[in-house]
């Protein structure tokens, strides 16, 4: 019953962490860097848009694997738990 609730949590919490870009931005150091901010620089500083579009992709396929992997993870534990 409450793994309903594990599992909405996990992904919240994934989709935080993919999106974090605020917080090490202002806080971390010029050496300290997220995905989102390598995008960020490869497209605003650098002007280098393939470099930015193709970190973004592989950010977005990245999303998408561990999203499909946790689903499948929790279809599997569901049918687990219920027998």
């Amino acid at each position: 019953m409450s793994f309903d609730a594990i599992q909405t949590s996990l992904f919240i919490a994934l989709v935080w962490g993919i999106g974090a870009y605020v917080s090490p931005l202002f806080l971390g150091s010029p050496d300290q860097w997220t995905l989102s901010i390598e995008i960020q620089r490869q497209v605003f500083e650098n002007i280098n848009y393939p470099r930015g579009a193709a970190v973004a992709v592989l950010l977005l396929s990245v999303f998408i694997v561990v999203s499909l992997l946790l689903s499948i993870l929790s279809k599997k534990v569901k049918t687990w738990l219920s027998l």
